[in-house]
């Protein structure tokens, strides 16, 4: 952590936003489960759980549906070495038809959200992993074809969580808690969780060197929050507020300079992931209310 080198103008806007980014973060007592690490305490979890529930489990940023459909409107990538499907772009497409059914209220949309869910209920493996079909590089580490994602795993938690929501059919409750599952699954070679100096990371890319991609941990940590909306998950919850801590304390780690941030920290700035970044700390506010997420998008931004 490097707060201590915010100055100058970061430093001014910081004390006109009248918020100390440490206010409501204290760790709390920590469960006996599986991982052990810090949390955000959280003054209203059953309000913001029932605002996030009328408002129809509108997910944490627009996306598709987009690029190559097939028949049933799952999507097909192209990438410079073959054509391939993909759990986020998948999900994300599923999102997307979901997020239009919300606004237009066409009934195909609905068809095609619940299409793409069921082609990640018949994907997944035994055990709730989903696996990339290729092989890939990210940051000098090489993944090899059957890699999963902690993004892809928490995607995939949203889109069955919303799909029991609609539905209550008990097939996506039953894959969601498969999904689920993968999140305390510390022994198994796809292990996506990460506990540095007690904090909670989900990997995009999971290697020995973890980089700890911003995106794909808001994303991935999103899911945890759709499935205790359905479930009411204690465990769901609780690493959803292990997750939100991590990003709160370690927020200057993706701070490049001014108007710039890091997609992960193997650095490298691209403007495309610094908007997503500031996309998604304002809807960690509008979904928790925290005022601190909006000071780290003010600091972002500047």
């Amino acid at each position: 952590m490097k707060n201590g080198a915010i100055c100058g103008g970061l430093l001014f806007l910081i004390v006109l936003m009248s918020c100390d980014l440490t206010q409501n973060n204290d760790a709390i007592p920590e469960s006996p489960n599986n991982y052990h690490f810090k949390q955000v305490i959280l003054d209203d979890v059953e309000s913001m759980r029932d605002d996030y529930y009328t408002q129809g489990m509108n997910w944490v940023k627009g996306t598709g549906p987009f690029g190559t459909l097939d028949s049933n409107g799952i999507p097909i990538v192209h990438y410079s070495f073959g054509d391939y499907r993909n759990p986020v772009t998948t999900c994300g497409n599923a999102i997307g038809f979901y997020q239009r059914y919300l606004r237009e209220h066409d009934e195909s949309d609905l068809a095609y959200f619940l299409n793409n869910a069921d082609w990640l209920l018949e994907t997944m493996d035994e055990n709730g992993y989903l696996h990339y079909e290729f092989d890939y590089t990210h940051g000098g580490q090489f993944l090899n074809q059957g890699w999963t994602s902690g993004m892809a795993q928490g995607e995939v938690l949203s889109v069955l969580s919303i799909a029991y929501n609609l539905t209550s059919d008990d097939k996506y409750l039953s894959g969601a808690e498969l999904v689920f599952s993968t999140f305390s699954d510390s022994t198994s070679e796809y292990r996506f969780v990460v506990i540095e100096d007690d904090y909670l990371y989900l990997e995009e890319y999971p290697s020995p060197d973890s980089c700890h991609v911003l995106n794909g941990f808001i994303f991935g940590m999103w899911g945890l929050w759709d499935f205790y909306t359905v479930t009411e998950s204690e465990e769901s919850l609780r690493l959803f507020k292990g997750s939100l801590k991590t990003v709160l304390d370690n927020y200057y780690d993706w701070y490049l300079s001014e108007n710039k941030t890091v997609s992960c920290l193997h650095g490298g700035y691209y403007e495309n992931y610094h908007k997503l970044h500031l996309i998604l700390m304002q809807s960690l506010f509008d979904l928790t209310k925290m005022t601190d997420f909006l000071t780290i998008r003010l600091i972002y931004a500047h």
